[in-house]
């Protein structure tokens, strides 16, 4: 084999194995078990949360170490 070919042949499989590794891991659980989970976690009713006052947003700059006496 020609030296390209053999770099080609050593990135897919690179390529391949990293592919691999990422793939999300087997439960256990079937299908038909999630679906039956999320029917009855549907059929549940949902209560919300009490609502609370949203939180000021700032500028997110911290203006006490700021000297505003001074002309920038």
């Amino acid at each position: 084999m020609n030296d390209r070919l053999k770099l080609a042949m050593a990135l897919s499989l690179a390529s391949l194995f990293g592919l691999a590794a990422c793939r999300q891991q087997d439960t256990g659980q079937s299908a038909e078990q999630s679906t039956a989970q999320a029917t009855e976690q549907a059929a549940e009713p949902a209560t919300a949360p009490a609502p609370e006052a949203a939180p000021v947003l700032g500028s997110g700059i911290d203006m006490s170490g700021f000297d505003t006496s001074v002309r920038p």
